[in-house]
Parts: C-alpha cells; structure tokens; sequence
C-alpha cells in the first residue's frame, strides 16, 4: 500500500464517521549521520522514519493521533485515538483547517544523486574535513566532532477541505570543531556548511574556517571596560536573530512571550535593518512549496527598514488574529501538531562588504563567538554574554581578546545596527551577514 493510499483511506474511514474537518500528515525519511574524531569514526548511525498523523476537528474540539505502522489495524486505530482525544478536548473557535491551495511554489529541493553515494565516500568526505583543519595551519593540535550528515525525505498532506500536496526534499550538512594551540594558549573555532546537492558541500572550507577562527584567538587577552563599536559575525549575529525569531512568532505574542506584542506600526529596529521570512528561498534550509498544514510558503516582509509589519502565522493564529496564514505552520515530525515557526528567517544583507564595515571603525571589537547566549531573556529580550575576538584599531583586525562581556537589550541592539554587510549566511533556517553595531557596554577589567 502506498503512502498516499493509506492517507485517503484514513480520510475515507473519518468521513464515513460523520467527522467534518480531518487531515493526514505522513513523512516519510532516510538519515544518515557520521561522527569522526581525529580522523577516526567514532559513530554512523543509518536510520529511516515513516509516520503517519491525523488531525481531526470536531465541534471545535481537536483530537490528534499518530502512527508508525501502516497497517489496516493500525489505521483503524488511528482514527479512534484522535476521535476519542477530540471528545476529550476543550472546544476552540479557533481550531480550523486550511482551504485547498491553488497553486504552489516550485523550489528545487531534491538531488537524487544523494542517495546513490557510496557511504564508503561519505565517510571519506567526512575525514577530508578535519584533514583540511590539519593542513590549514601547525598549530592545529586536534580536530573534534567533526560530522558530517544528510536526509532525504517526503512529506504528503491530505485533508477533508480539498487539500493534497507532497513534496520531497533532501539535504547535506558538516561541521567541525578545531583546537589551536602556541606558547601555552589553547583555543576552539568552529565552521560549517550546509547544501541542498552533496556535491556543492563545501567540505574542504568547513575544516579551514573552523582551523582559522581557532588560530585568529590565539594569545587572546582582555580588555578594558569600555563604550564602543561591535561587529559581530554572521554565526554571531544569528544568536541574536534567534532570539528575534521567536518573539515574530504570532503564538508567542497570543500567549503574551514576545518583546514585540503590541509592537506592530512602530520602529522596532534601525532604518538599516529589514528582516524577512522566506519560504521560498532557492535552495534554502527550510524551503518548501507548503508548511506543515498544506498552505503555499510565501516571502514574508517582518520588519521593514526598521518598522514591525507584521508576525508569522499558521492557520490557527491568523483566524483568531482574523489574518491570512503566511504559510508559517511548522512539524518536525509526524509525531508534531503544526506550530507557528520560520521557514527561512534573516536579517535582509546590504550593499557593503564586511572589509568595509571593517575599515569604517577606528576603536572597536569584532566578535567571533559568544558563550551563554541561552541564558538570554527571549521576553525582555535582556542578555549578558562572554565574547571571543579581535580588536579593531584604526580599521583593521588587531589582537584577539576574551574574557569580557557585552549585556543590553535585544530591541536596544537593533536599534543600534548602523550597518549590514552583503555576506548572508545561514545556520540552519536563521540567516545573517556581518552587523556593526554602535557603542555596546563592553565589560572586562
């Protein structure tokens, strides 16, 4: 029986019960993740998922339920588990399912030659990026967690209002952590990379990025207490988007969690700073013709020039908002209900390079990496973190320096930016180039 087929014979089964409002989510994938220290493999996990959910609306009442077998048993079975939690459940106006879309993006998401590599090659590939780290710099005394992983999946989606899409995708990622040591000074850099095609990972330049940044802290020092300019670098700077993301959340702002709740028409940012949601994004790491409930991914303006627009939405949040979804409603798995969360979220680039944000600052930091950016306040938007970098004198990148802090507030922050560079980079569905931020409370001796 084929996935489709056991989706309309759930549905044909809610029907005949008389249930107006139902619908089946099914994802079907196939993982693989390998783990290499020093060279070696330390893990390699294979692993395939095959689920099916159903989400059924009856009164208002919501009931879910969800299956790894496809059996006619366990279908049946299905049904009734949703049916019986929905009579158990809280009636809610609000819970409503979307409406047959028209027409869908259409996004290249797929290789299909991922799936016909050798894993032998794979593992081969995953080596090749701590021996770039190696080779990248002596002082590189030891390569750790280096992994390397990739899926492919398909998703199918079905419910009572007319609604049926599938779409398949896959994806490759790597990462690895390097230690640099000299004159008794150890220090950490990470890198990364991410592709929707195997043979466009770039594995060689995870291994280098990672060799450098450890090599740029060496004999890092720290400074005095001062007032002046940060720039932070895009991995940097995404800590600080995803705080952002989560407060853009109509859920959030429902449920009174969100810095921006009551926000919207009002400045919120600089003027340089426009941030979108897109799920529409070539190639990007959360791209998909549909969310997790059938509706059409969209281009999302946030913030524009600094203005809140607008908050992500699934169907849920836009009826009691008495919007349109944006396309916003979320799984991770079959196991999930669909919640409001970004497709591909960034901070919109510039026009400048980050050499150029550079050279603009005659007294500053240049932040390669935070440590404690979860202890955050994601309502207050309150945050207080250890920084490792590079001084900035005259213009160009000095001495590195740690051991200090920087604390203000989210909002304060981006009202702050005074530039954004042009070199976007994603982790995982956050995006964001170089920022340079004006005068940040810089906390060391």
């Amino acid at each position: 029986m084929s996935d489709l087929s056991s989706a309309h014979k759930v549905m044909d089964r809610v029907a005949r019960l008389g249930i107006a409002q139902a619908e089946v989510y099914i994802l079907r994938r196939k993982s693989l993740a390998i783990e290499v220290n020093d060279r070696e493999v330390e893990t390699l996990k294979l692993a395939q998922d095959r689920g099916l959910g159903l989400r059924i609306i009856s009164d208002g009442r919501l009931g879910f339920a969800y299956t790894s077998g496809f059996t006619q048993e366990a279908l049946d079975q299905i049904v009734e588990s949703a049916r019986t939690a929905a009579v158990h459940a809280a009636s809610d106006r609000y819970n409503i399912l979307p409406a047959k879309t028209v027409q869908y993006p259409r996004l290249d998401l797929y290789d299909p030659e991922l799936s016909r590599v050798p894993l032998v090659e794979k593992v081969d590939r995953a080596r090749v990026i701590a021996q770039a780290a190696y080779q990248h710099d002596s002082r590189i005394r030891s390569v750790q967690k280096t992994n390397y992983s990739d899926s492919v999946y398909e998703a199918i989606i079905c419910n009572s209002q007319g609604l049926e899409v599938s779409h398949v995708g896959s994806y490759c990622w790597a990462s690895t952590m390097a230690i640099a040591e000299a004159n008794g000074d150890s220090q950490i850099g990470w890198d990364f990379d991410f592709n929707r095609f195997y043979r466009n990972l770039k594995v060689e330049e995870v291994g280098m990025g990672a060799a450098h940044r450890a090599v740029a802290l060496l004999g890092a020092k720290t400074l005095e207490t001062q007032k002046s300019p940060v720039i932070f670098d895009p991995v940097v700077a995404l800590g600080f988007i995803g705080m952002l993301a989560s407060a853009l959340s109509a859920e959030s702002v429902q449920k009174e969690k969100s810095l921006l709740r009551g926000r919207l028409g009002q400045q919120v940012a600089s003027p340089q700073v426009t941030i979108l949601d897109d799920g529409t994004l070539p190639q990007g790491p959360g791209s998909s013709p549909c969310d997790g409930e059938g509706v059409a991914t969209q281009r999302t303006e946030l913030i524009r020039e600094g203005m809140l627009i607008q908050f992500l939405h699934n169907t849920y949040t836009a009826r009691k908002d008495k919007v349109t979804s944006t396309g916003n409603g979320i799984r991770a798995s079959f196991k999930d209900l669909p919640q409001v969360g970004p497709t591909n979220l960034f901070l919109a680039p510039g026009y400048e390079s980050r050499e150029d944000l550079i050279k603009g600052i005659k007294r500053g930091v240049y932040v390669l990496a935070t440590l404690g950016m979860h202890t955050a306040d994601p309502i207050s938007g309150d945050f207080s973190v250890g920084i490792a970098g590079l001084r900035i004198a005259n213009g160009k990148l000095a001495q590195p320096v740690h051991g200090v802090t920087i604390s203000g507030n989210l909002v304060d922050l981006f009202k702050s930016i005074e530039s954004v560079a042009d070199d976007l980079r994603f982790l995982g569905n956050l995006g964001s180039p170089t920022i340079s931020v004006g005068q940040l409370l810089i906390s060391g001796q």
